[in-house]
């Protein structure tokens, strides 16, 4: 593999690499590779952009575990959760931001997937530039739980999510070490400062940690308000009122 360091870096971890052949593809879009080391359940998820027109396939050995891995030959790997992209993400989070101003209006419920409303509301940075969005979902079947996600240039950052009280669901085994419980029932939020070591190390895509919302906090407007004030976001007095459909729109 020309120009490439990540053989030996492995090896030097004490890992086995065998090569299992090579071959020739050409792949418009960029790799996504997972690499899981030796005592980790987290595979590491490495990516290269732009066309790679040669790929060596090889294997790599974390003990008694054997995961398959392509590697292209001569183009750099980096992981997913880039330190610049985390650092950038803190400081939006950071600092003062408000929701777009529609002049009184609100975003327009439309149709998303199957089953579901969705509408997106532009978030205006500190000097008046859009970057992220609030997405909210809404199951037309179930429109009491809906959700809201905040998107950063294309990637979720933060999820809230209205479920009912007898939906549960796991936390990571190491939760514990953010004060969370090993299980979250009902309501619940995937805020950024929990899970961002996570999308550092596993790239962007899922955010795993829960944490319970406040028993207050039950219906949309009143988990905007709460989420906004979590992520430094103003919202004008006019923009407090958006909610789900009425139930006469949901079954037109």
């Amino acid at each position: 593999m020309p120009g490439s360091k990540l053989p030996d870096e492995l090896a030097a971890q004490g890992h086995k690499l065998t090569e299992i052949g090579e071959g020739e593809r050409t792949l418009p879009a960029a790799i996504i590779e997972a690499v899981l080391v030796e005592g980790s359940t987290v595979p590491i998820m490495m990516s290269h952009a732009g066309i790679t027109p040669r790929l060596v396939e090889c294997s790599v050995r974390c003990g008694s575990h054997r995961l398959p891995s392509t590697v292209s030959q001569g183009y750099p790997v980096q992981p997913l959760g880039r330190t610049m992209d985390i650092a950038e993400i803190d400081a939006f989070i950071a600092e003062q931001k408000s929701l777009q101003d529609l002049e009184g209006a609100s975003p327009e419920w439309q149709d998303g997937y199957p089953g579901e409303l969705s509408a997106t509301w532009n978030i205006v940075d500190s000097v008046g530039i859009v970057r992220a969005q609030l997405r909210f979902r809404c199951p037309v079947h179930k429109p009491q739980f809906p959700s809201i996600s905040l998107i950063y240039k294309g990637s979720l950052i933060t999820r809230l999510d209205l479920v009912s009280q007898d939906e549960c669901k796991p936390n990571p085994h190491d939760a514990a070490m953010f004060g969370l419980p090993p299980r979250v029932c009902g309501p619940h939020w995937h805020p950024w400062a929990f899970n961002r070591s996570y999308v550092e190390t596993a790239g962007f895509g899922r955010m795993p940690y829960r944490e319970p919302l406040p028993p207050q906090v039950r219906k949309l407007p009143q988990a905007m308000l709460w989420l906004a004030k979590n992520l430094n976001l103003s919202i004008a007095p006019d923009q407090r009122d958006f909610d789900v459909p009425p139930q006469g729109e949901l079954f037109p």
